[in-house]
């Protein structure tokens, strides 16, 4: 069999003449995280997260956000040259310290040159793709914030684990209208598949369909 990242791929290899019956949907990606310690409570009025490869042939949006909400930089290719006012990059991390130094509201998971939309190689890949940072997002206790038009937008808002969002300069009028009531609940949602994600449970779940 074949354990595929989600419907919206599996439909695309499913056209591509790969055989339906074979393919099981894996929804996200497990991610473990030895000697998990939860931190405090984020607060919805922190700055967004954003970690991984932040070199601007990738994550080109990051040299044109809109001035707010404010950032929290997380790994390597960052351009301290081309810094906003609205972003502190706080350097790279091993991987197993990551989830750990996080700090921050939301997670972002966006890519591409552009802050309007997600664009380019990179950015259209999402529109069929699992990306592992979400998962590193919810398995460190955070809530995410996704591209509206990206594959994983199904699983964050039918789970109500963060928000969906169809440009960047959309984002602060979403978090200013979203109440401390509905933050926690995404908050809660984030920090129950995190828990999940950390023993491993959706590949097991994708293997025991397998058989």
């Amino acid at each position: 069999g074949i354990i595929v990242h989600n419907d919206i791929m599996k439909s695309v290899l499913a056209n591509q003449g790969f055989p339906v019956d074979k393919m099981v949907s894996l929804e996200i990606f497990d991610y473990l995280i030895p000697n998990f310690q939860e931190k405090a409570l984020p607060q919805k009025e922190q700055a967004i997260i954003v970690a991984g490869n932040l070199n601007p042939t990738k994550s080109g949006y990051l040299y044109s956000l809109p001035e707010s909400p404010t950032y929290n930089l997380y790994g390597v290719g960052y351009d301290e040259s081309r810094a906003l006012n609205n972003i502190t990059y706080f350097g790279s991390f091993l991987p197993d310290d990551l989830p750990g130094a996080l700090e921050g509201s939301f997670g972002l998971v966006w890519d591409g040159d552009s802050s309007e939309t997600c664009q380019g190689t990179y950015g259209n890949y999402l529109r069929f793709n699992n990306s592992h940072k979400a998962s590193l997002y919810l398995a460190a206790g955070f809530p995410v914030v996704v591209w509206k038009e990206s594959a994983l937008a199904h699983f964050i808002l039918e789970k109500k684990c963060g928000l969906a969002v169809a440009s960047l300069y959309d984002l602060k009028t979403e978090l200013d209208t979203l109440t401390e009531e509905e933050y926690k609940e995404m908050l809660q949602s984030a920090r129950q598949i995190g828990s999940q994600l950390r023993e491993g449970r959706y590949l097991k779940a994708a293997l025991a369909k397998l058989k």
